[in-house]
């Protein structure tokens, strides 16, 4: 197998396949919730700790507005099996802890699962615990509405698998893209991401996006740096990729999409004309799949825009 199969082998693996390895350092979406927290204009970023037991990794960050404090801490599970269960007893451990002195309710948009405390005595504190994935999340705030707020941050930041090989400094430009469609698409919302940093400057991004019962993907592929590489390998690539996703569809070459980029369309069952948009700029590779030709052309536009 030549050096340009390899790469094109790679690259369509990637394409298919979400990477399913434990970062065994600090992930960058954990940085990226520290950079949420300390962006609040009211509340104002106190300390920050970290530590490592023997089955999770734990973050803890401390907020003050005033006289009121807010805690926020994140556990990350080393091993995900029987998840339901662990996340279940210690919902009953909270439950039983505070007993009649506060009420539970079930949240039910907020992660895979998720409940809120909040102390019937007083004009006190609110609690908040909820998991997405194998990632359990804690908010104690004397303050129901901020608790509230800080755990929709924290959630937006969450992968969905922590579980992954992520890249230890997202960047720049895949942030700045993240917050131009949260700014620009507020009827849609960021259901999950996932990156992969691997060799030589590589890197993989996947982030998926609802609307209602609509969905849209956008996959970022960018080649691993290679001083030797011939100039044509990143086309040579492109092309053997665009030749596989047309093997049973037929494409339409695009104008001022990068340096090249093609659709294709077709009708689903249900009579929506669904729509895949793929570009190249340099050696950064980009897959949008969304449910109408509108959509995707749209989030193509956002992801070109962004690419340096």
């Amino acid at each position: 197998m030549g050096k340009i199969d390899k790469i094109f082998f790679v690259f369509a693996l990637l394409f298919c396949l979400a990477p399913a390895f434990f970062a065994q350092t600090k992930p960058a979406w954990i940085d990226a919730v520290e950079t949420k927290l300390k962006a609040n204009e009211t509340w104002k970023f106190e300390r920050k700790s970290e530590r490592v037991a023997r089955d999770y990794f734990e973050y803890n960050f401390e907020l003050k507005s005033g006289e009121k404090i807010t805690n926020v801490q994140i556990q990350i599970l080393k091993d995900a099996s029987n998840i339901e269960k662990r996340f279940a007893e210690t919902v009953e451990n909270l439950t039983n802890g505070m007993g009649r002195f506060s009420t539970r309710t079930r949240l039910n948009d907020l992660g895979d699962e998720a409940f809120k405390w909040v102390n019937v005595n007083r004009d006190g504190w609110t609690m908040i615990r909820f998991r997405k994935t194998n990632v359990f999340v804690e908010i104690f705030s004397l303050s129901e509405e901020s608790a509230s707020v800080f755990a929709g941050d924290v959630l937006q930041q969450i992968p969905y698998s922590s579980s992954d090989n992520s890249a230890q400094n997202k960047p720049a430009w895949i942030i700045s893209l993240e917050d131009v469609l949260r700014q620009k698409e507020v009827d849609w919302k960021i259901e999950r991401t996932q990156d992969f940093a691997g060799q030589n400057g590589a890197y993989d991004y996947v982030l998926i996006l609802k609307s209602g019962e609509f969905q849209t993907s956008i996959q970022i592929t960018k080649l691993a740096d290679a001083p030797n590489r011939n100039e044509n390998a990143a086309a040579e690539v492109f092309a053997k990729t665009v030749a596989l996703f047309s093997k049973n569809a037929e494409k339409t070459k695009l104008e001022n999409f990068g340096d090249e980029g093609f659709i294709w369309t077709n009708q689903s069952q249900e009579n929506r004309t669904m729509a895949r948009i793929m570009f190249r700029k340099k050696d950064v590779f980009v897959n949008v799949y969304a449910f109408s030709e509108d959509d995707a052309r749209r989030f193509a536009k956002y992801v070109l825009e962004q690419i340096p």
